[in-house]
């Protein structure tokens, strides 16, 4: 059975307010989505880019170490040349006995 009921002037009127209410409520919700896209790409820009700069002070704090400390060894190679020789070979040795070992 098909029925329709005609719709009295004050439901048709309140009808019409809520449908205006709706398409304003709607419209609203796409902005308030929209600006909230909007601020999340914004922080994940913000975060990437602090994490880029983090990244690069660590790499220039650790470059700039390793160059003092290649810095320092080559002072004191120049300090104690023998020292440093014998060195080398006690690393070599050892080095070669683990070596030996292993095979």
């Amino acid at each position: 059975m098909n029925r329709t009921t005609a719709l009295s002037p004050e439901e048709f009127s309140d009808l019409k307010q809520d449908m205006e209410q709706f398409k304003s409520d709607l419209s609203n919700l796409k902005q308030d989505l929209s600006g909230l896209a909007r601020d999340a790409a914004h922080t994940a820009r913000s975060g990437l880019r602090e994490g880029r700069d983090l990244v690069s002070d660590s790499l220039k704090s650790a470059s700039d170490m390793g160059r003092d400390a290649a810095q320092a060894v080559g002072e004191q190679v120049s300090a104690h040349p023998m020292m440093a020789i014998a060195a080398a070979f006690g690393v070599g040795l050892v080095l070669g006995v683990g070596l030996l070992r292993r095979a």
